[in-house]
């Protein structure tokens, strides 16, 4: 009878290459667990930093000139969402440039019309990268943005991105 029991039972033998097998795929595993642990972490949308974006807007008309005010809340045309709210506002009559009878260009100025310097409180974070507005629009000087309220909608040109100290 002990012969059949032995005949039953086969031995489990593990080589050390089957170790090392279930080990490294128990290692890609935990690599990847973790990874993706802190790939969330480090990736949370963040708007713990507060900057003052500056925006020139050219030849807004003098009606609609008059309802952009401090303290209200701007919102980009990109998606509808909150950009900032207007900390300062500084109106002058709107440049206009034009070419003299010896063909060369010279300015004037257009009192029908105003240039406006807004500078605009924005939350988002602020890392060696750029300015994202939010954590998610990409802002820096030079570029063109739609922006709009309640009383007003407009097309500027950022000129200045500061983070502002607490």
């Amino acid at each position: 009878m002990s012969e059949k029991v032995r005949e039953g039972r086969k031995k489990v033998r593990i080589s050390i290459i089957d170790f090392l097998i279930v080990l490294t795929v128990v290692a890609c595993v935990c690599g990847i667990f973790v990874h993706y642990k802190l790939f969330e972490n480090n990736n949370k949308v963040l708007t713990d930093d507060v900057c003052n974006i500056s925006v020139m807007l050219y030849g807004v008309d003098n009606d609609i000139s008059e309802k952009i005010v401090s303290g209200s809340k701007v919102f980009l045309k990109d998606g509808n969402e909150e950009f900032g709210i207007i900390s300062d506002v500084a109106k002058e009559d709107a440049v206009v440039y034009y070419s003299d009878s010896q063909n060369e260009i010279a300015t004037g100025t257009d009192n029908t019309k105003k240039d406006i310097k807004l500078t605009v409180e924005v939350k988002g974070d602020l890392s060696e990268s750029g300015f994202y507005a939010n954590g998610k629009k990409y802002i820096a000087s030079g570029m063109e943005i739609d922006i709009f309220s309640a009383e007003f909608s407009a097309k500027g040109l950022i000129f200045g991105v500061e983070s502002r100290s607490e």
